[in-house]
């Protein structure tokens, strides 16, 4: 499934001349930051994107002052897996999961960055521990182009199986908010269910009763339940 989310990261070109750590620790894409807007990342008092077109590069999940989406796929598709990042610091190594190394938006060393990497860090490893017996995982994004384009929602899902009976999982949507936003609630549905053809209908029910979209973007998250339901289909087969 790691495999499968490193190939959708931008275009060919891109992924052989970068690294996973590039796409972990990655700015946000928006087009007012990146336009010189004087945002709250730029140095300003406003978040454009909570007022203007939200459609793309904005979260639908809410947001605090910046409402740009987390644009990374990699940690999307690492969490499930229990992933774990080492930092060197002046004070030595440290080791933070990665939902804690990329919490949303922070203010960090007097900037706002959805990491918490501070200037004088180095992100030096990213350890994945061996999958337990009966898991299985897939990795679902839709973007407007085939190569390129961030998510406009992605999913990276787990389920660890007892026969067909779901132990444990791990559901993160990534495209849709500031973070790579994992679905505890869904989790919690998942535990105990039979996987099935029906199941997928059945999580979506429950997935994302927290959204909070923004005047264009509300399409995200039913591309997002639409993903949960064709990731646990797909497990399923």
């Amino acid at each position: 499934m790691i495999v499968e989310a490193i190939g959708k990261i931008s275009s060919p070109e891109l992924r052989n001349a970068s690294t996973i750590g590039g796409d972990l620790l990655q700015e946000v894409w928006c087009q007012y930051l990146r336009g010189g807007y004087s945002c709250w990342r730029n140095g300003g008092y406003l978040c454009y994107g909570a007022i203007g077109d939200n459609s793309y590069y904005h979260s639908a999940m809410g947001g605090r002052l910046c409402y740009a989406v987390y644009p990374g796929d990699a940690a999307t598709a690492l969490i499930p897996f229990d992933a774990r990042a080492k930092l060197a610091t002046p004070q030595g190594e440290k080791e933070l999961s990665i939902e804690q190394m990329v919490p949303g938006d922070m203010l960090v060393d007097g900037k706002i960055q959805s990491h918490v990497v501070r200037y004088n860090e180095i992100l030096t490893s990213v350890v994945i521990p061996p999958p337990k017996p009966g898991v299985r995982a897939s990795f679902e994004k839709l973007r407007p182009r085939g190569v390129w384009d961030f998510a406009m929602a992605s999913l990276g899902i787990s389920v660890q199986l007892h026969d067909k009976t779901i132990e444990d999982s791990r559901v993160v949507f990534g495209g849709i908010s500031g973070k790579p936003y994992r679905e505890k609630t869904v989790e919690a549905f998942l535990k105990g269910k039979t996987l099935s053809a029906e199941l997928g209908d059945q999580a979506v029910s429950v997935a994302l009763a927290d959204a909070a979209p923004l005047k264009y973007n509300a399409t995200k998250i039913d591309m997002a339940k639409g993903l949960l339901a064709s990731g646990l289909a797909r497990l399923n087969t």
